[in-house]
């Protein structure tokens, strides 16, 4: 069975929760899926900051480099 696992990170930005998916990032931390470019700089431009700690990228809003949230989405299988 396969499996799909999805990353995301939720902004607290205006008190607005968004639930935003970073796309696939290189280990230079760069897009690698033209259809994902503009995901990781949206979210540099709102005042995250994206890195990688044990194994999953993470970000985090600048103002607040100490709060993160990372969620890793599991898929057994789909239609």
């Amino acid at each position: 069975m396969s499996e799909l696992e999805l990353n995301f990170y939720i902004s607290t930005i205006d008190q607005d929760f968004k639930v935003t998916p970073l796309g696939v990032v290189n280990s230079n931390y760069e897009e690698v899926d033209e259809l994902n470019y503009g995901l990781l700089q949206e979210a540099k431009s709102q005042g995250h900051f994206i890195y990688k700690k044990e194994g999953e990228f993470k970000a985090s809003e600048a103002s607040k480099p100490n709060e993160e949230a990372t969620f890793n989405i599991a898929a057994e299988s789909w239609d």
